[in-house]
């Protein structure tokens, strides 16, 4: 029986109660027998108000304390649930020093095992119940432990879930966003009820601890778990979602990798400063770095509310004390070979990399390393065609090859003179025996105007082993041609029939002429030629390429370094836009990259190097 139904019961009781009233004075019986019945009625119920009173006050005291006690039973059954719980993982917990089990991490073993108890069964089985249920002390239906149990349950439906994989990260993380508002509006029901309930109390829903754990452990579970992965490109995608989480920043849909990274740097503050300078392919260390140093502070930021769930203090400890060790030692990456700086578009990197490097010598990577000299000094070594020959046919005759022997990715410092790159194109063989041999070569530059350090190569589509090595120009107003060295088609040419031009570019001056050929004669015939400024800047000759789609042979200087061509032919074959580029916050606005995006001109180069 309820408080209130006594209090009811108690109010509408007819039984008999002792009545003591004085007979001394002699003027009562005259007095009762003067007494109407209606006056009669008032005097006998005010005889009798005290007594019940009495009555009333003990009675109502023992339902007082006989609720109390049940509710702070209810109570009691319900973290006594999520004491069971805490203990059981404080005794699993595995030791800081415990190996993979197959390719499970111990502390993920441990946290799926945690997760797969069936305490939400219990907690709902509480809440159905008033009467005491098998195995347990009491129900908690009607009580203010009933909303703490049934949020409580809910909340372990999302954990179990989540850790035997049948629900993903982010659904995970908001479910843990909505516990938190349940609670709440469970203490806003909880406060309401206290003004007009009496002995109603605000019971708060179990497992708040562990949720709040989870918020930061679920990404640190996943670093783990994923620490003994030898593809470490595949780990590294994996948790991108984590990242999004840590940096605001989330990978978009069909984002690549490499992209993602590069936006990261450009928009989170804490790796803007880190990523300045360093070559793009070591930024993703920077990135990983940085998410670790994110969950070393989260773990050290948590601490628990309630005293029955000390594990997780205990595992947020331990944890950030491994990840200090981890990042102990600082990364410093610098860029040994200082590559020329180009704006051409992203790609163009897959065949056989050839590096030259004063550190490392000459190397050739294909689907291994191949030494083919030990230093580098920026003197082309003269058997360098012959061994560039032999790998190339060895590689092409290989069983089961997959490299493109075809296409050739060369690594040069930007500071090498333009004649050496020349004698080192020269040196790669467009025959191999009695069949072709490498149809494109790769002049790997960095993009640093965008500040994005990334990898980008211009194509070099090298002339035949039949075709002339020198080629000429005459413009009309010239007495004699003049005479280059052919380096091959850069760029790819514009598909359709296109217009053909002449091209000088020199420190004093630049030039052009559109050319046609004189079949009768058999010769090439010059027009007018109009006068571009000079290499101070190239606003003019942009603007005219841009109105002029079509073949160009260009003519450059050959005195000039490598860093210097990349930066005029990238500069003169793409077009540079500027990038707006922004996070996940819609309101915040976005940064301008300049140079973020290369759009290539119609126009295509066949290339000559003059004296």
């Amino acid at each position: 029986m309820s408080v209130d139904t006594a209090e009811q019961s108690l109010r509408s009781s007819t039984a008999p109660a002792p009545l003591a009233v004085s007979t001394s004075r002699a003027t009562f019986a005259s007095t009762t027998l003067r007494t109407t019945s209606k006056g009669l009625g008032a005097l006998l119920v005010t005889a009798l108000a005290w007594p019940v009173a009495g009555c009333d006050t003990g009675l109502q005291a023992k339902l007082f304390e006989a609720r109390d006690k049940r509710y702070k039973t209810a109570k009691e059954a319900v973290y006594a649930i999520e004491i069971a719980r805490n203990q059981a993982m404080t005794e699993s917990l595995p030791a800081p020093d415990a190996k993979f089990d197959g390719d499970n991490h111990p502390m993920m073993i441990w946290r799926r095992a945690g997760a797969a108890r069936t305490d939400g069964k219990a907690l709902q089985d509480l809440a159905k119940s008033a009467k005491p249920l098998p195995g347990a002390t009491i129900g908690v239906l009607g009580t203010p432990a009933e909303p703490a149990a049934l949020v409580g349950a809910s909340y372990l439906k999302d954990v179990g879930e989540y850790w035997s994989g049948a629900t993903t990260l982010s659904r995970y993380l908001t479910s843990i966003d909505n516990f938190g508002a349940a609670v709440a509006r469970a203490r806003s029901e909880a406060d309401d009820k206290i003004k007009t309930t009496k002995g109603w109390e605000w019971v708060e829903p179990p497992f708040s601890d562990e949720a709040r754990f989870d918020e930061w452990f679920v990404h640190a579970a996943s670093y783990l778990q994923l620490s003994n992965i030898e593809n470490r490109e595949m780990a590294w995608n994996a948790m991108h979602p984590a990242y999004g989480v840590a940096f605001g920043i989330s990978r978009r849909m069909g984002e690549g990798s490499s992209d993602y990274v590069s936006r990261l740097c450009f928009l989170e503050p804490s790796l803007k400063d880190k990523c300045k300078g360093v070559p793009h392919e070591y930024r993703a260390a920077l990135v990983d770095r940085a998410f670790v140093e994110k969950l070393s502070g989260w773990a050290k930021g948590y601490r628990v509310k309630t005293e029955r769930a000390k594990i997780f203090d205990d595992v947020a400890k331990r944890f950030a004390e491994a990840m200090d060790q981890a990042i102990a030692t600082p990364l410093v990456f610098k860029e040994t070979l200082v590559l020329p700086s180009t704006v051409a578009a992203i790609g163009g990197r897959s065949g056989v990399t050839l590096t030259f490097s004063e550190e490392t010598g000459i190397t050739a990577l294909t689907d291994a390393e191949v030494k083919l000299a030990d230093k580098w000094t920026g003197q082309v070594p003269n058997n360098l065609a012959a061994d560039l020959e032999k790998m190339l046919v060895d590689l092409r005759d290989k069983p089961g090859n997959r490299i493109d022997y075809q296409r050739v990715v060369v690594e040069l410092a930007g500071a090498t003179p333009t004649s050496t790159v020349f004698q080192v194109l020269k040196a790669i063989p467009a025959k191999l025996g009695e069949g072709s041999g490498v149809k494109d070569v790769f002049l790997l530059g960095r993009r640093r105007l965008d500040d994005s350090m990334r990898l980008a190569a211009l194509k070099v589509r090298v002339p035949t082993s039949d075709d002339a090595p020198n080629i000429g120009y005459k413009f009309k107003e010239d007495g004699a041609t003049t005479a280059c060295k052919v380096v091959g088609r850069v760029g790819d040419p514009p598909t359709g029939r296109k217009d053909e031009f002449d091209l000088e570019i020199r420190a004093d001056r630049i030039r052009v002429a559109q050319t046609t050929w004189d079949e009768e004669k058999a010769e090439r015939v010059m027009g007018d030629t109009v006068q571009l400024g000079t290499m101070a800047d190239l606003t003019q000759l942009k603007a005219w390429l841009d109105e002029h789609p079509g073949r160009v042979r260009a003519f450059v200087p050959m005195r000039q370094s490598y860093e210097q061509l990349m930066m005029l032919l990238s500069d003169l074959l793409y077009k540079c836009g500027d990038e707006e580029v922004g996070g996940d916050d819609a309101s915040k606005p976005k940064l301008t990259r300049t140079c973020g995006v290369s759009e290539a001109r119609a126009t295509s180069f066949v290339l000559g190097l003059c004296d």
